[in-house]
């Protein structure tokens, strides 16, 4: 009977919200897109040149373009979903409307995976940077304060959350533009190493280097990078016309990403032709990449605006995932009166950001490197994304 219940909450009408009054409707669409890109970061993808260089081939630009069509194609699915549905919770409320609330339940959790591990790593990130900056105090401590500074901004409320991600995501952008400017300089320039003309089908793909096996590989890892869109989904219940600002800023979301990813890609490899063992770390490419340009003081500068691109990350992951247990706590899963409480000034589920901010203690608490933790999370982080998603295109083909 109950579970009954559950799934009549879960299958809301078009036009009635099923959203409880105390979450206040003030999001337009603008603000659902600063906070799906700030989940993606709009600079991170200077970050792939090397790995995706050296795993395709030098096709770079080729494979943001499948990732890019591929994602395009899946924000659509979500798009149509989002006119149905007025209430937050993305997958957990998409599946459980059509397959009942239990299979919603487990495909929340998983989808839950995405909002737990990938800041958990970005935390890691920001704390280990922030140390070589500022060794005075150490990378856990770096790690504790970035934390407090994510759960103030979540707490205080939507608008001001939106407002400091608004800033996260500025900063790399300029940064990105103001390294495009230079890459125009050095291609048009003529320099040496790289395509001497702004098209170049070499820089598009290498025909003599190119490896198909990894063009599609890396197209995988790409796909990654798009899922900002679904931020939009979680937030449709503080949406002020949820039916017609969610479908809008999906679109917008990986329809911008999809062209300045690409864009950026092929600038990239236009500005320095990738080559067959020119990178002594593809990990870390960006920072050579930089000193190839005689842009070496901008690996100094990568420091404060990565722990930007961080929190930004940390701050949407954050909003997302304590949005996903309030409609959980709605739903009945949680405990109503601890996870579905909101904070009668600011209007936020408070509890849940408190704690969805703790079990990231976690990652302070513990002594290991960026690389230890980050292949396991990245694994994690991959099975429950890749199974949410497969749940939810059986529920596009129900």
């Amino acid at each position: 009977m109950e579970a009954n219940t559950n799934k009549e909450q879960m299958q809301e009408p078009l036009s009635e919200g099923k959203q409880p009054e105390e979450m206040e409707r003030v999001l337009g669409t603008g603000s659902m897109v600063v906070q799906g890109l700030a989940w993606l970061c709009p600079a991170c993808i200077i970050m792939y040149y090397g790995v995706i260089n050296q795993l395709s081939g030098g096709a770079f630009p080729l494979v943001v373009l499948i990732a890019g069509c591929v994602m395009v194609v899946a924000a659509l699915a979500y798009a149509n979903m989002g006119k149905k549905y007025t209430r937050g919770g993305s997958v957990y409320t998409y599946v459980g409307g059509t397959f009942g609330p239990r299979l919603g339940f487990m495909s929340g959790w998983l989808m839950m995976l995405d909002y737990i591990l990938m800041p958990m790593i970005c935390y890691l990130s920001s704390g280990l940077y922030l140390n070589i900056l500022f060794p005075q105090l150490s990378a856990n401590m770096w790690t504790a304060l970035t934390i407090a500074v994510v759960f103030i901004c979540n707490f205080i409320g939507i608008k001001f959350a939106t407002f400091i991600n608004m800033i996260n995501i500025l900063v790399p952008i300029f940064m990105l533009i103001l390294t495009i400017i230079f890459i125009f300089k050095y291609v048009l320039g003529g320099a040496p190493q790289s395509s001497g003309t702004l098209f170049s089908l070499e820089a598009f793909m290498s025909p003599e280097t190119m490896r198909w096996g990894g063009v599609l590989q890396g197209a995988a890892v790409m796909c990654e990078m798009f899922i900002g869109f679904d931020i939009a989904t979680t937030l449709a219940g503080e949406a002020k016309n949820p039916t017609k600002t969610v479908p809008r800023a999906v679109m917008i979301i990986v329809i911008y990403t999809a062209i300045s990813f690409f864009v950026v890609a092929y600038l990239f490899n236009c500005g320095w032709m990738y080559r067959e063992g020119m990178l002594s770390d593809p990990n870390t490419a960006v920072t050579e990449y930089y000193v190839y340009l005689g842009l070496g003081w901008m690996n100094t500068v990568f420091v404060p605006v990565n722990t930007l691109a961080c929190v930004g990350c940390c701050i949407a992951g954050n909003v997302s995932s304590s949005r996903i247990l309030y409609n959980m706590a709605q739903d009945g899963f949680l405990p109503k009166k601890v996870f579905g409480y909101i904070h009668p000034k600011f209007k936020t589920p408070a509890f849940n950001i408190l704690h969805r901010c703790s079990d990231r203690i976690y990652g302070a608490a513990v002594p290991r490197t960026d690389h230890e933790c980050g292949k396991p999370c990245q694994l994690w982080w991959a099975f429950g994304h890749g199974f949410s998603q497969c749940l939810r295109n059986r529920r596009i083909l129900a």
